[in-house]
């Protein structure tokens, strides 16, 4: 279907300029928006089925060779556009499909794929919808709602996300869900509420998912739950209610679940609940109800609390990018 875009050859003893991958990139953008916009359905699994999956089938060998800096050229070009809910959508999804197929080809020619986006506070509403595989990914300074949702969900994988100094709600909202796999999921600096809301449920598993300095409430809210499984879940210095609440219920797994100078109500409540196991809670002035009515083999407070954080936190290498396990 976009195969026309690629390659198109001019007259002979005609001089033209060769198109650019960026400009390429931006006409099969302006073309997909047009052709999946009435695709758009409300659930996420219709979204997931009818328009990732026929676009990355149909795009991950057709598209031109690019980089990095075309994609991040790329997503410069479109913020602050005027698209209504559904072009925003799939316009999303569309940079969720160049972030797995850049991926792809990078660990097919053996190079890093270790990506940098920065925005630079610019508006951009579901930036990497549903990016199903990505290596090293590092998302900042983003003003928009859904940034990198369902992204390594629905069977995909990522090695290690961070979402930092973002703008707006749902930040990692159902990542590494569905059957999928994050390795370490960082979310510092966010500023808006449900950041990391059912990261990792529905049979989703991430090893470590650490929130710190939020402000927002709902921070991990469903995280865990429906047979998923974290096995460290750090909320650290979070400003709002309800983090953490309801996470690792109905079936699901939470190894450590740790709320550190929590500034708000209701943290870890009913957390483990119907089914769901918790190995270890830990609080340290958590706030008030925090904890209520959670189901967990293992409760620690106070200063031994404060020290496993120490123990949690001294396994983490921290840079100005996120903070990543040694």
């Amino acid at each position: 279907m976009f195969k026309d875009l690629i390659g198109i050859q001019a007259p002979r003893d005609i001089q033209v300029r060769e198109e650019s991958a960026l400009e390429t990139l931006l006409k099969i953008e302006d073309r997909v928006v047009q052709e999946y916009v009435e695709k758009v359905a409300s659930s996420w699994q219709e979204k997931h089925d009818n328009i990732y999956l026929p676009l990355h089938a149909s795009l991950s060998s057709a598209l031109p060779s690019y980089t990095e800096q075309d994609l991040q050229d790329l997503l410069l070009a479109k913020v602050n556009n005027d698209y209504n809910d559904k072009e925003t959508i799939v316009l999303g999804i569309y940079t969720g499909v160049l972030l797995h197929v850049l991926t792809e080809r990078g660990e097919q020619e053996e190079k890093p794929t270790v990506f940098t986006f920065d925005l630079n506070e610019n508006e951009f509403h579901y930036l990497f919808y549903f990016a199903k595989r990505a290596g090293e990914v590092t998302v900042r300074k983003v003003k928009g709602d859904y940034t990198c949702s369902f992204i390594g969900s629905y069977g995909g994988q990522v090695e290690k996300l961070v979402i930092a100094q973002n703008t707006g709600d749902y930040a990692a909202n159902g990542a590494g869900s569905y059957g999928g796999t994050i390795g370490t999921l960082l979310i510092t600096q966010n500023n808006g509420d449900h950041a990391a809301q059912w990261a990792g449920s529905d049979g989703g598993k991430i090893g470590t998912l650490l929130i710190t300095r939020n402000t927002g409430n709902d921070a991990a809210k469903w995280a865990g739950s429906d047979k998923g499984r974290i096995d460290t879940l750090l909320i650290d210095r979070n400003k709002g209610n309800n983090a953490a609440f309801l996470a690792g219920i109905g079936g699901g797994t939470i190894g450590t679940l740790l709320i550190n100078h929590n500034k708000g109500n209701d943290a870890a409540k009913l957390a483990g609940g119907n089914g769901g196991k918790i190995d270890t809670l830990a609080f340290y002035e958590a706030g008030r109800n925090a904890g209520e009515g959670v189901k967990a083999n293992r409760i620690v407070t106070g200063e031994e609390a404060l020290e496993l954080y120490g123990r949690l936190m001294g396994k983490m290498k921290c840079l100005k990018t996120g903070c990543f396990p040694l």
